[in-house]
């Protein structure tokens, strides 16, 4: 390797999802009881407005649904893979706020070196982009920050007991009668049922995506 030059690629958009080339695995952590699920977190370039290249970092969450092949196609365990080796990466637009951030893996092709030409290439042609797993939970607003695209649910007066849901512009909101709203349209206290994701962060209150709000 030519210590001069970072090999890691960049994210960028590819089809309805997100896409890195040259991900450098820095650690894969599996569930006890089924070595097939569990996360990834890779380290990736990131361009900032000023020209300067920085090196982030992304947790990707690995379920069943996800494919984790060679380059020759063959399947590979997530239990197999290591920390030093690389990857293309395929994963969920829907990302949590943490940091690092959490985002679905949809398709990892793992090597052992990385690939010399780190230009982003068209991705394989691949199934439907399968739908993330899902939770309803039914709870109370406690807070709303249209600033940043937050919905703080739960107790009002425990955090220990409060969920943060976090909003894209990909989020529904609904009123009682399913006519869409504003999240600034949300009150204290009003009862809403919120689909998210399968997955929230170690934060205290935990955070994960929010697909759907509506008003109970």
């Amino acid at each position: 390797m030519n210590r001069g030059i970072d090999p890691r690629g960049e994210m960028f958009r590819c089809g309805r999802a997100m896409c890195i080339n040259n991900a450098r695995i820095e650690n894969v952590s599996t569930n006890p009881r089924d070595a097939r699920v569990g996360s990834m977190t890779v380290s990736y370039t990131a361009r900032r407005p000023s020209g300067v290249t920085t090196t982030s970092m992304l947790i990707l969450n690995v379920d069943r649904n996800t494919r984790i092949r060679t380059q020759a196609g063959s399947p590979v365990c997530l239990c197999d893979v290591r920390p030093g080796m690389w990857a293309d990466v395929q994963f969920s637009r829907t990302m949590t706020r943490s940091i690092p951030p959490r985002a679905d893996a949809f398709s990892i092709e793992v090597r052992q070196q990385y690939r010399p030409d780190r230009r982003p290439r068209p991705p394989r042609p691949e199934p439907p982009e399968p739908r993330p797993q899902r939770r309803v939970t039914t709870t109370r607003v406690v807070s709303v920050d249209p600033r940043i695209g937050r919905l703080t649910t739960g107790s009002p007066f425990n955090i220990n007991r409060q969920t943060v849901f976090t909003i894209s512009p990909d989020t529904r909101i609904l009123d009682r009668a399913g006519r869409p709203i504003r999240l600034t349209d949300l009150n204290r206290g009003q009862r809403v049922r919120v689909t998210h994701a399968n997955f929230q962060t170690q934060s205290i209150p935990p955070q994960s995506p929010a697909y759907e709000i509506r008003v109970l």
